[in-house]
């Protein structure tokens, strides 16, 4: 997640999680390289947290129409929220220019 790790550390603008849930056409150019880049270190705190195999029974619950927030917590023992508190602790803090 190299390049993920230094888009996020190129600036202090961050997306709220929820927002990366739907479509990026309305967001802007800058904005869409920011959700990727969100979401990509998002799955990979996830798959840390509970393992390959956790995800995808997750995503397979939620292919069989389990609400999102119920098979988070069943698969992640935790919380979206709680998730998204812990994927900011985790996330790369932005560089600042000591100039």
């Amino acid at each position: 997640m190299d390049w993920a790790d230094e888009r996020l550390r190129e600036t202090r603008q961050r997306l709220p999680l929820a927002d990366l849930h739907g479509s990026f056409s309305g967001l802007t150019t800058t904005q869409v390289a920011l959700a990727y880049a969100e979401g990509g270190l998002a799955v990979q705190v996830l798959l840390d947290l509970i393992g390959g195999v956790g995800v995808t029974t997750l995503l397979t619950d939620l292919s069989e129409g389990v609400d999102f927030n119920a098979a988070f917590e069943r698969h992640a023992l935790m919380s979206y929220s709680e998730f998204q508190v812990r994927w900011r602790e985790l996330a790369p803090s932005p560089l600042i220019d000591p100039r």
